[in-house]
């Protein structure tokens, strides 16, 4: 959930729409969506309203898309991709404490989890 302002809840038009693809088992147009950043046109929609989800998304969080995209990918086992977005993430400089604590513990989570690939690939084992 994004946060307005003063911490309160707000919504992400954008990344709602991307974990809709994603739970209704379409994660490419999910992926499309996160990396996009935006919303598409529906059909009978109006550019208006498109505008109004992605300009909500931006005052709230301007990384919100972002993130959800890097957890996105991780679910998926595609941490060097996810690690990327993270990193990218870890440099949005209206970042309060409490979200560089959680960005940083995805990055170290995600570094652990390519650290433990290399070894196995090393072995053979993977």
């Amino acid at each position: 959930m994004t946060r307005r302002p003063g911490g309160q809840p707000g919504f992400s038009g954008p990344a709602n729409l991307a974990a809709c693809y994603a739970g209704a088992g379409d994660p490419v147009k999910a992926e499309e969506t996160y990396r996009r950043g935006t919303v598409p046109q529906a059909p009978g929609g109006t550019q208006a309203v498109r505008e109004a989800a992605v300009a909500v998304d931006r005052g709230f969080s301007g990384y919100y898309v972002k993130e959800r995209f890097g957890a996105f990918l991780s679910a998926k086992g595609r941490y060097r991709e996810s690690l990327a977005v993270y990193q990218e993430v870890s440099r949005a400089p209206d970042l309060d404490d409490a979200d560089r604590g959680r960005i940083q513990a995805n990055i170290e989570y995600l570094e652990s989890k390519i650290g433990l690939e290399g070894k196995f690939d090393q072995r053979g084992i993977g």
